[in-house]
């Protein structure tokens, strides 16, 4: 073997050992064909190393190039190859593919045109398939302008390198398909778990309704049969007593059957607001009379702050009273007598309303599931009384009015519940953007 053999054959087999580690390093397809291509140039000397895959959507002769690296003295020509630039029995590069074998060109640019031409043959090229088992996925082409290169022993290192990147082609592609896979069982696994999350939270809600419906008809039933026989027996102070009963009841069962129709109308999306410039200072005035009532009731001290100059709001009326009366009935419910709730509006983007009370406070778990539906947090273990629907329906509500809603408290030291609206202005100019709800 001469020295000038040996040399090919060093520099081969260094090329091909760099090709080992690339095929067992590259994390994606793309980074591997790319660093093949720099390897067979910049380590093993060649002109140009070029990668193209059979177009599967068409005639297995239609090469796409999907990787290259060219030297300086590399020849161009065969990156602008074209399915019709030549002749199949002339372009090494598809008749290595549809022949199935390695096919080694000389001189393949005498017949287009090279400015790299010189005595000594400017474009011998050799192309090697990338056959996975029966299928051609593409083929892998190296260019050496040395017209003594691709010698026997050469050629056979190259296609064992070219064999070697067929299997980081196909090991890629496959782990490629089984992340695809282990993605699509985990979201769908992720699916039937919150399905089941789903249908779990139905059973206990249906549980809940059921109790809770169940509960305020015991006592009208109940009382119904006693208030009679009470009145018959000249007891009219207790029958008395007992409709008084049967009144909370029922107020308590058409509260209770208020919230379910219209928390499924907010989810089937059949809420109609009914939008008008309101007031704020007018608004709140309203409700003070009846939330001073019932806070004075309990001996828990309310105020409410409005500052001048806060601008109207363009929203549904009798939802704006229902969020108002909801977030004030729940700091009503979790504040102990001799407590007290200060209602306060303030200005910043848009107009926040502020609910704040010294109740017993959110635990920062029960923080994160307050809104949600079904929910009930853990402090509804003191007040038992209700679906845990208010907060989900003031939520989807203030949403529905372009707004937002939160809460800031710490356990045992009261709960502040915000929300915001836009302003009638800000609101006007945001028009085109929303979403308006009719069931007409």
């Amino acid at each position: 073997m001469g020295k000038q053999s040996l040399k090919y054959i060093n520099r081969t087999f260094r090329t091909t050992l760099n090709c080992y580690q690339a095929v067992f390093q590259a994390k994606t397809e793309k980074e591997l064909l790319n660093s093949i291509c720099r390897i067979i140039t910049r380590d093993g000397g060649y002109d140009l190393a070029w990668v193209g895959y059979v177009d599967i959507k068409n005639d297995n002769t239609n090469v796409i190039p999907v990787a290259s690296d060219i030297t300086k003295g590399g020849c161009s020509v065969i990156l602008n190859m074209a399915p019709n630039g030549l002749e199949v029995n002339e372009n090494c590069v598809y008749s290595s593919v549809a022949n199935m074998r390695d096919v080694i060109g000389k001189e393949i640019c005498g017949i287009v045109g090279c400015g790299n031409k010189n005595s000594g043959g400017c474009c011998n090229l050799l192309a090697l398939p990338l056959m996975h088992g029966n299928e051609v996925l593409g083929v892998l082409a190296i260019q050496a302008k040395d017209s003594k290169a691709f010698n026997k022993e050469e050629v056979n290192l190259l296609r064992e390198l070219s064999s070697k990147l067929t299997y980081g082609i196909a090991a890629l592609r496959a782990k490629e398909q089984k992340d695809l896979t282990e993605k699509a069982l985990l979201e769908r696994n992720n699916e039937l778990i919150e399905a089941k999350n789903e249908a779990r939270l139905h059973i206990e809600f249906l549980a809940t309704i059921s109790h809770e419906l169940r509960n305020p008809l015991n006592t009208i039933m109940g009382f119904s049969e006693l208030g009679p026989f009470k009145i018959r027996n000249g007891e009219l102070e207790k029958a008395e007593r007992f409709m008084e009963m049967i009144k909370l009841s029922a107020e308590h069962l058409r509260s209770l059957i208020d919230d379910l129709v219209d928390y499924s109308r907010i989810e089937a999306g059949e809420v109609m607001l009914r939008r008008e410039t309101i007031n704020v200072h007018s608004l709140q005035e309203e409700l003070m009379p009846q939330f001073n009532y019932q806070a004075a009731k309990k001996g828990v001290d309310l105020s409410m702050n409005i500052p001048s100059g806060i601008p109207d709001i363009f929203a549904d009326r009798t939802r704006m009273i229902q969020v108002f009366y909801n977030l004030f009935t729940n700091a009503l419910k979790f504040t102990p007598p001799g407590g007290r709730i200060m209602i306060e509006t303030f200005m910043e983007n848009d107009i926040v309303f502020k609910f704040e009370d010294n109740g017993i406070g959110i635990s920062q778990k029960d923080q994160k599931v307050i809104f949600e539906r079904f929910g009930r947090a853990g402090r509804e273990k003191h007040e038992q009384r209700g679906m845990g629907l208010g907060l989900t329906i003031t939520k989807k509500l203030v949403e529905l009015h372009g707004g937002a809603i939160w809460l800031e408290s710490d356990e045992g030291k009261g709960a502040t519940f915000f929300f915001s609206l836009p302003t009638e202005n800000r609101l006007a100019r945001k028009h085109a953007n929303l979403k308006l709800i009719d069931t007409h």
